[in-house]
Parts: structure tokens; sequence; C-alpha cells
């Protein structure tokens, strides 16, 4: 959400809108394709550098609810649902 709104701040920049935007409308377009290139690359590089410097978090209950694989049900409950 962020980065949208600074992609909209830098979009007068980017069409040159205003006095002296001729200057910085480079500088606009380098901050916008920067915005939406990390707002496509955090997703994906972040858990995979969790994913390979942790080695524990293969084999843990969250990892396996959030690739869809059935986690291993409890032997027992506490109360009966």
């Amino acid at each position: 959400m962020t980065s949208m709104t600074a992609v909209n701040g830098m979009l007068p920049l980017a069409y040159g809108i205003g006095s002296g935007a001729d200057m910085l409308k480079p500088l606009a377009i380098a901050v916008i394709g920067a915005l939406f290139i990390s707002v496509l690359f955090s997703p994906v590089a972040i858990p995979t550098v969790y994913f390979l410097l942790l080695p524990d978090l293969k084999t843990s209950t969250v990892l396996k609810i959030f690739i869809c694989m059935k986690p291993k049900q409890p032997e027992f409950f506490a109360f009966d649902l």
C-alpha cells in the first residue's frame, strides 16, 4: 500500500507535468520501476531465504499449513467437538 502511494506520487513527475519535471522524469521512472520490482520480488525472496537458512522450517506445522498440506492431527482433544 505504501508502494502504491509512492508510485502515485511519482506519476506526475513521470508524465512530465509541471515546471522542471523534465529534469526529474528519469528519476521518477527509475523509482517507479524499483518499487514495482520490489513489490513483486519481496513475497518470493523473503520466504525462500527463510526456507533455505532455517532447515527446521521444512518440517514445521506452519509451513505445512501454508503449502496446503494436511498437518498431523493431535492424539487427543481436551474436549469433544
